[in-house]
C-alpha cells in the first residue's frame, strides 16, 4: 500500500468512516465490514435510521421532518458550518458515529448524505438498529486466568506480570512497594483506598466519546474526547484515568476539543513490559499524529501528567502551543514517607480515591521506577512557551516550592498559588483551578512560542 493510501486511511479513521482496527486490517490487505456490498436501501434498519436522521436535521433547522426534501441541495437549506458542527456532535451522541463537519457539505443532498452514512458506517448502524445477541464466552478456568507471560494488556483488563515466584521482574516490583504496603496497612485510610465508596458516574464523564487506538504489536491506547474547536491535550496524574478531570470538562469543553489521554495502565490503555518516560511520550505523539495532525496544541498536565507534558515540551516543542501544569515538578525526589503523605492527601479528598478506583500496585511500581530519576531542570530554560504553573499551598505530595522552581525555570512561566488547597486541588478547588485554566488557555498570547534549541533525535 502506498504512503498516500496510508494517509487516506488515517483521514478516514479521523472522519469516523473506519475504526482503527478496520484500518489495520486494510493495511494488512484483509477485508473489513466496510468492504461489503451495499445492503438493500429498503431494509428496515435503514428506514428507521433515515427517520431518525430527518428528525435530527429537522431539530437543527426548526422544521418538521415531513417537510424536508431529500433531494434539495444542502446549500439551499440554511445549514451553515456552525449547525453542521452541532449536527456532528448530535450524531455522535445519537448514533455513536464520529463525523467531520465538512462531510455534510461534501454531499450535495440529504439523500446523498444518507447514502454516505449507510455506506461508511453500516457496521455501527446495524449494531444500533438490529442488535444481535452474542453468546456468552465460555468461562476461563481460574487456574489459567493469569498465566500469560509477556503479552500486551488488552482493553478491559489490567496489565499483569506472571504470577510466579521465579519471575525476577515481579519480585523486584514487589520489593519496591513492600514497605509502602506496610505503611498503608498501618493507616486508618487503607479501606478507603482499596475499596472506595461507589459514586455516581459524573455527567461530564458519561458524555465522553472513547476511542481505542489499536496498534500492531503494541498496547492499545484509550483517548476520551469531548467538545469542539482547538484540540487540548490533558494528561492526568500517576495512575489517574479520565475521571480525575470531570470537574474541568464542563468548564473547558465549550472552548476546546478535549483529548484526555489515558496513560499506559490507566483506563483501557494497555501497558507493555518496557515502560519509560520516552515511551509514554511516544504514545502521546502517536495520539496527536492521529487526532491532531500538524496542529500546535495547548497541553494541561496534572502531577505526573505535568512531568509527561514537560518531557513532551523537550522532545517535540514544535507541537505545543502553551503548557499549564497543576501541582507538578521538574525533578522528583523520592522519600521514604511518600506512601504516608499520599494517604494523608487522599484523606483530605476521598473523592479522588473513589473516582480512580483500585490501584494496580505492580503497574504503580513501574511508574515509580520511571519517575525516580526524572530531572529536566537543566533543559527547561531553552524554551519560551507561555506556561501557567498552579501550586497548592498545603500540598504535601508535591510541595509548592517545586512549582516556584518550575516558574523560574520556564522563561514564559507564571506562578499562581492556591494557599488552602492540597494535592487534589483540581477536585477540591475546581472553580479556582478552572478559572485560571480558562483565562490562561483562551487568552490572546500575542506571540508565538519560540524554540531556542533544535529538536533532538528521539
Amino acid at each position: 500500500m502506498s504512503a498516500i493510501d496510508k494517509v487516506e486511511l488515517l483521514r478516514r479513521v479521523r472522519r469516523g468512516e473506519l475504526s482503527a482496527n478496520q484500518a489495520i486490517l486494510l493495511l494488512k490487505g484483509k477485508p473489513t465490514p466496510t468492504d461489503a456490498p451495499d445492503t438493500d436501501p429498503q431494509a428496515p434498519w435503514q428506514e428507521r435510521f433515515l427517520a431518525d436522521l430527518l428528525s435530527l436535521i429537522g431539530e437543527l433547522l426548526g422544521m418538521d421532518r415531513a417537510h424536508i426534501d431529500l433531494d434539495a441541495p444542502v446549500a439551499d437549506m440554511g445549514l451553515d458550518s456552525l449547525s453542521a458542527t452541532e449536527f456532528s456532535n448530535k450524531a455522535r451522541q445519537r448514533f455513536g458515529i464520529s463525523l467531520q463537519a465538512t462531510v455534510f457539505f461534501e454531499c450535495r443532498t440529504i439523500r446523498d448524505f444518507h447514502t454516505h452514512m449507510v455506506r461508511h458506517h453500516a457496521t455501527r448502524l446495524v449494531e444500533r438498529y438490529t442488535p444481535v445477541p452474542r453468546p456468552a464466552p465460555p468461562p476461563i478456568a481460574a487456574a489459567h486466568a493469569s498465566e500469560t507471560v509477556g503479552t500486551i494488556a488488552r482493553p478491559q483488563r489490567a496489565s499483569a506480570l506472571k504470577a510466579s515466584t521465579g519471575d525476577p521482574i515481579r519480585a523486584n516490583l514487589e520489593r519496591l512497594w513492600s514497605q509502602s504496603e506496610i505503611e498503608l496497612a498501618a493507616t486508618e485510610s487503607l479501606g478507603s483506598l482499596n475499596s472506595p465508596a461507589p459514586i455516581p458516574v459524573p455527567t461530564a464523564i458519561a458524555a465522553l466519546d472513547r476511542l481505542l487506538l489499536s496498534r500492531p504489536g503494541q498496547p492499545d491506547l484509550e483517548i476520551c474526547m469531548i467538545g469542539r474547536g482547538t484540540p487540548l491535550l490533558m494528561l492526568g496524574g500517576l495512575m489517574n484515568n479520565e475521571n480525575i478531570w470531570h470537574r474541568q470538562i464542563t468548564a473547558l469543553a465549550p472552548h476546546f476539543r478535549l483529548l484526555i489521554f489515558n496513560k499506559p495502565g490507566c483506563g483501557r490503555s494497555g501497558v507493555d513490559r518496557i515502560l519509560t518516560m520516552d515511551s509514554i511520550v511516544d504514545d502521546v505523539l502517536y495520539t496527536l499524529d492521529i487526532l491532531a495532525p500538524g496542529q500546535v496544541v495547548p497541553v494541561v498536565g496534572y502531577s505526573f501528567g505535568g512531568m509527561v507534558a514537560l518531557k513532551l515540551l523537550v522532545r517535540a516543542p514544535e507541537c505545543m502551543a502553551r503548557i499549564a501544569l497543576i501541582n507538578s515538578t521538574a525533578k522528583t525526589q523520592p522519600r521514604t514517607d511518600e506512601a504516608r503523605i499520599l494517604v494523608e492527601e487522599l484523606a483530605r479528598c476521598p473523592e479522588a480515591a473513589a473516582l480512580n478506583g483500585s490501584v494496580n500496585l505492580a503497574v504503580a511500581a513501574r511508574y515509580k521506577e520511571v519517575s525516580k530519576t526524572f530531572d529536566l531542570r537543566d533543559a527547561l530554560a531553552d524554551y519560551a512557551h507561555p506556561a501557567l504553573i498552579l501550586t497548592a499551598g498545603k500540598d504535601g505530595y508535591i510541595p509548592r516550592e517545586r512549582g516556584l522552581e518550575l516558574a523560574s525555570l520556564l522563561r514564559g512561566g507564571r506562578h499562581v498559588e492556591l494557599p488552602d488547597a492540597g494535592h487534589f486541588s483540581l477536585l477540591t478547588h475546581s472553580e479556582q483551578v478552572n478559572a485560571h485554566l480558562h483565562s490562561f488557555l483562551t487568552e490572546d498570547a500575542g506571540r508565538k512560542a519560540k524554540t531556542l534549541r533544535p529538536l533532538e533525535a528521539a
